[in-house]
């Protein structure tokens, strides 16, 4: 899929999630001004009774708007970690790669030129370098890049959560403001919408924990992956001369 392809399908995924939580944002005052009209008028017991369970569904979005401030202020962007990680194979680990052949002994123009005991222990060391090169995509860029792209897939599945959570809560708030058109029907519209932000509330603990473990996940693979230094010896480039010191 295209750069642009991807833009595209994360901007209508974006507008999704954002579109829902304005209905969700519409409802809820709507809903707020209609319990806020008719809880004068409710008899004492069933006023008491719906008064705490408004409160609590209050604390409850109280909690749901400052989740989704954190949410907006770090949407994050698969198709840009997943152009970056494109990046790293395309511009480092590619060109590294075609660079390995070049160092096998035979290969190079000194093998023509160059004979005796300083061109043979120049070849080598040859091997060194060449399981050096090759590393830098095997062990770096492509983890990198495996890396980038886990997150990216994480941070969509996140993103489909969360209209997954918030389309039945737009549905019970519709039904609240529905149920509480009248008097006797605003403990139960509360009671029913406070179950949905709760329910809403889980599916969104799950959708940040899925997230989480998934970005743990790809970051420990990562760093498992950057720890498998074999051809780089205490993390530094092999020497590229007899008894020189390694490159840092």
């Amino acid at each position: 899929m295209s750069d642009a392809a991807l833009a595209t399908m994360e901007a209508e995924l974006i507008g999704k999630v954002l579109h829902l939580v304005d209905q969700i944002e519409e409802k809820t005052q709507r809903l707020h001004a209609a319990v806020a009209r008719g809880l004068p008028f409710l008899p004492p017991p069933m006023r008491m009774q719906a008064t705490g369970a408004w409160q609590e569904f209050c604390d409850e979005m109280t909690n749901y708007w400052n989740f989704w401030r954190d949410v907006f202020a770090n949407m994050g962007s698969p198709s840009q970690l997943k152009t970056i990680a494109y990046t790293w194979s395309d511009r480092v680990g590619s060109p590294v790669s075609s660079q390995v052949q070049a160092v096998d002994a035979g290969q190079l123009t000194v093998d023509d030129n160059w004979d005796g005991d300083a061109a043979k222990a120049y070849r080598d060391l040859l091997p060194a370098q060449k399981d050096a090169l090759t590393q830098i995509k095997a062990t770096l860029t492509d983890a990198i890049g495996d890396s980038l792209n886990s997150i990216a897939d994480a941070i969509r599945v996140f993103w489909g959560t969360m209209i997954a959570t918030c389309v039945p809560l737009v549905g019970g708030l519709i039904g609240a403001i529905g149920a509480s058109g009248t008097i006797i029907g605003i403990p139960a519209a509360v009671v029913a919408v406070l179950g949905a932000v709760i329910t809403a509330s889980i599916g969104m603990n799950i959708a940040i924990a899925m997230l989480k473990s998934s970005s743990e996940s790809a970051s420990s693979k990562l760093r498992q992956k950057l720890g498998e230094d074999t051809a780089f010896g205490g993390g530094q480039w092999p020497p590229t001369a007899t008894g020189g010191p390694p490159l840092r």
